[in-house]
């Protein structure tokens, strides 16, 4: 049996769905009033902590972080961000990883670094 709060946020979520920032906010601050005129605005926490699992049961995960040497083509960017349509994606150069991508998909790690390459390959051959 699924929470109140996550019913709340399952509403909220599919309330946002399609709009513009400014139509969100709108959204929002109707919503904060309704739950105010139930009573319900002390749930506020809880929905806004359920929100995270309802963004990646709707859209396959919430935040993706992309580690890469070197600065994404806008072609590689557009595919990875429709493989989870919604999710909040962070894009950061490091140098250090030499060559390929790392990817941090919520609670999973993808490493497909030249870095970890090597270390993995260390780690065997010690």
């Amino acid at each position: 049996m699924r929470t109140e709060a996550y019913n709340y946020a399952r509403i909220l979520a599919e309330s946002c769905e399609g709009k513009l920032e400014n139509e969100v906010n709108e959204v929002i601050a109707a919503f904060a009033k309704v739950l105010r005129e139930r009573g319900k605005l002390p749930l506020w926490r809880a929905i806004v902590q359920e929100l995270g699992g309802v963004w990646k049961e709707t859209y396959g995960a919430s935040i993706v972080e992309v580690s890469s040497a070197y600065t994404l083509e806008e072609e590689t960017v557009k595919k990875l961000e429709a493989l989870a349509p919604g999710a909040d994606y962070t894009y950061t150069v490091d140098e250090d990883l030499i060559g390929g991508m790392r990817l941090r998909i919520d609670d999973t790690l993808i490493e497909g670094t030249v870095r970890g390459q090597l270390t993995r390959l260390k780690n065997k051959l010690a």
